[in-house]
């Protein structure tokens, strides 16, 4: 179980909603409450879930141990990097092209879903070039039946 399903918040919950999963569940397993629920070894786990989620640096640190990426964040770098690229373009006279964005994001080592966008669109190029060789041997193999129909028939 990680520290956003132990203090039962979302992901992308801020600070002080970490602190207010925290206060809640801190009354019910504390281990100095009268709850029948008090658990001394869970409080523990709860207080270093706080401890961490409060902690902007630990918590960047943690979300990349369990593979959490903040959606939001890479939006964001994309789009920059977007607006770069194209003030880059202006100021230098440049035309603006799909080729050079794409390049941008393939030199990008640090952007994920730009190496996700070039390896479907590699997909998609091979899944074209499949279908156009597809439909070039259907076209063939119908060239021949009527040629063989022609041919058949006329004898």
């Amino acid at each position: 179980m990680n520290y956003y399903e132990l203090l039962e918040i979302p992901y992308t919950a801020t600070t002080n909603d970490v602190i207010k999963a925290f206060r809640a569940k801190a009354k019910i397993y504390h281990p100095d409450s009268n709850n029948p629920l008090s658990n001394q070894e869970h409080f523990i786990k709860i207080y270093e879930a706080y401890k961490v989620l409060t902690d902007e640096k630990q918590r960047n640190i943690y979300d990349i141990k369990i593979n959490i990426k903040k959606h939001k964040i890479y939006d964001e770098d994309i789009k920059k990097e977007h607006e770069n690229f194209v003030n880059k373009a202006k100021t230098e006279g440049q035309r603006f092209s799909k080729e050079k964005f794409i390049n941008l994001i393939k030199n990008s080592s640090r952007n994920f879903f730009g190496v996700i966008f070039l390896l479907l669109t590699e997909l998609i190029k091979g899944l074209i070039i499949l279908f156009v060789k597809v439909v070039f041997i259907m076209t063939l193999i119908t060239i021949i039946y009527h040629l063989g129909y022609l041919i058949l028939s006329t004898h």
